[in-house]
C-alpha cells in the first residue's frame, strides 16, 4: 500500500496530549469571567427593558382613560 502526501502518520499518545492540556490556561478563566459580566449584563438590559415597558404600558392605560373620561 502506497501512502500518499496527504495523510497524516499516526501521532503516539505523547504527541496527542500535547493538544489538550490537563490544567485549563488562564484565558479559560477569562473567558469565564467574561461570559459572567455579559449574562450580568443581559439580565440588567432585560430587566430595564421591562421596566420601561410597564412604565408605558401604565402611561398608556392613563392616556385611555383620560380619552374616555374626555369623551364622556
Amino acid at each position: 500500500m502506497s501512502s500518499t502526501a496527504f495523510e497524516e502518520p499516526i501521532q503516539p499518545i505523547d504527541t496527542m496530549l500535547d493538544f489538550f492540556p490537563t490544567t485549563p490556561p488562564k484565558a479559560y478563566g477569562e473567558r469565564i469571567a467574561n461570559m459572567e459580566d455579559m449574562r450580568k449584563n443581559h439580565q440588567e438590559r432585560v430587566a430595564r427593558i421591562k421596566r420601561e415597558q410597564r412604565q408605558t404600558k401604565v402611561t398608556d392605560d392613563r392616556e385611555e382613560t383620560t380619552t374616555i373620561r374626555a369623551e364622556e
